[in-house]
């Protein structure tokens, strides 16, 4: 009976070992696909960015790719900065009142307020758009946020 229990032990801690590796190889799949997503994101922002003013359509048809990622990996600075982008599309096809809408999403995101540079970049860029919509106390408002 002795060796039976300890046999069982025997098992039971065998099976342990391999429910801890292969929750390690779990982990390590799972943190080098969410390098890998980042890593790809970062490269569709640039291209994003990299497409304007010339390629709007191209430029939209990555920055909607760059939300998908964001989707997937419940990435709220993914999220922000889509937003960004839309904003500046919109700019760029002179819709401005769409693209300040974008910029405002973008700013009251969680990410916006850790992430000062587009903070201010949203700001900046909404006292253009109001200034080339005669709105000129928001266009102020916003230069001096």
């Amino acid at each position: 009976m002795h060796f039976k229990a300890e046999a069982l032990f025997t098992s039971f801690a065998c099976r342990m070992k391999l429910v801890w590796i292969a929750v390690g190889i779990s982990f390590c799949c799972l943190y080098s696909s969410h390098s890998f997503s980042q890593g790809n994101a970062e490269k569709i922002y640039q291209q994003v960015k990299d497409n304007l003013p010339y390629n709007i359509q191209k430029a939209d048809e990555l920055s909607r790719r760059y939300l998908r990622l964001g989707v997937q990996s419940r990435s709220e600075e993914i999220k922000a900065k889509y937003d960004y982008l839309q904003g500046l599309i919109n700019y760029y096809r002179s819709r401005y009142y769409i693209s300040t809408e974008y910029y405002l999403k973008a700013t009251h995101s969680g990410y916006a307020k850790t992430d000062l540079s587009l903070m201010e970049a949203c700001y900046n860029n909404m006292g253009i758009n109001y200034e080339l919509q005669n709105l000129f106390p928001q266009s102020l408002k916003s230069y001096q946020k």
